[in-house]
């Protein structure tokens, strides 16, 4: 089973960034990670664990993301490419 590691770099104000890693990976492998290839913008970070075979991922996500792995993506392009929304908008209760 593949397995990719979603992360979200964000600061008080803002989302910086996601990145898609190979691997199930900690947080700090993943910062690791991310910083070994130029990419970590900064701010916290949440890494969560994302698997191929998963019932509760919609379909053909896992592909989307592993196609988009390894490169940072920005915000705006990040809620179309993976059909999210704002933490914001989703606190408001506008999603």
């Amino acid at each position: 089973m593949r397995k990719l590691t979603y992360c979200s770099f964000a600061d008080d104000d803002r989302c910086l960034g996601i990145l898609i890693l190979e691997g199930h990976l900690s947080p700090a492998a993943a910062r690791g990670r991310a910083e070994s290839f130029g990419l970590d913008p900064g701010g916290e970070l949440v890494a969560l664990p994302v698997f191929e075979n998963d019932p509760k991922l919609p379909p053909d996500m896992f592909e989307t993301m592993a196609s988009n792995a390894n490169r940072l993506i920005p915000v705006e392009l990040a809620i179309p490419l993976f059909d999210a929304i704002k933490l914001g908008d989703w606190e408001k209760g506008l999603n």
